[in-house]
């Protein structure tokens, strides 16, 4: 049967649990330790087979939506599947299911996301030793599809604008100085001063732990 509902509703109940620590270098190891207390075991590729790295990376990175588990392998659970700087960080064999589970840690009250939007099939984890607090969210709740293709769209349009300018100009410039387009994804109130920066007291916090609570408790109920 599965736990996913008791894990995320334990994150809920007992943050100290998860952020209780002094150091966010703590973070994943106590998140991986809770896990394993709802009886999710650790397995790797070499058990299931490399057959599936591939397989599921390509539906992961497709925004598929929901992964069936269609192997023997049930609350299981790969830490950095697919490496130590790919998403996700962890990804959960449940009874039916194959979950991306992505960690998320700072100093402060918003995720880095850097050069990675949120993924919509992702459950994000996000805590802060330093604010002592953690919330959880889906990736397809806090970015939508539109917004995620004009955002992904931009920086598409960014290299190839860098590309065409070096291109056209810095060919011959003697020491290789040439523009470069880097992506990088931020949370700001810059452009709307309305916007949810601080992902821990908000309006939407509950409804979006909610979410989460009634997808798991849905995978729960289809077992």
């Amino acid at each position: 049967m599965s736990r996913i509902y008791d894990f995320f509703l334990d994150i809920k109940n007992n943050p100290m649990d998860y952020v209780g620590r002094s150091s966010n270098s703590d973070f994943e190891k106590q998140v991986i330790n809770q896990l394993e207390m709802f009886g999710y075991c650790e397995t790797d590729f070499n058990e299931l087979g490399n057959s599936y790295r591939t397989y599921w990376r390509e539906l992961i990175e497709s925004d598929d939506g929901i992964i069936e588990n269609i192997t023997r392998f049930k609350q299981s659970y790969i830490a950095q599947p697919f490496g130590t700087q790919s998403y996700p960080d962890i990804l959960i064999l449940d009874n039916k299911t194959v979950l991306c589970l992505e960690l998320k840690s700072s100093k402060g009250t918003k995720p880095v996301w850097n050069s990675g939007l949120p993924k919509a099939n992702g459950l994000y984890v996000f805590g802060s030793y330093v604010k002592k607090d953690i919330t959880f969210f889906r990736g397809c709740d806090i970015l939508n599809d539109e917004d995620r293709k004009r955002l992904s769209g931009f920086f598409e349009n960014a290299m190839k604008n860098a590309e065409s300018f070096n291109q056209e100009y810095m060919l011959n410039q003697e020491f290789g100085f040439g523009v470069y387009a880097r992506k990088m994804y931020q949370n700001q109130q810059t452009y709307n001063p309305k916007a949810i920066i601080n992902f821990f007291q908000n309006h939407r916090r509950y409804d979006l732990e909610r979410q989460v609570l009634e997808y798991c408790k849905r995978l729960e109920h289809s077992d």
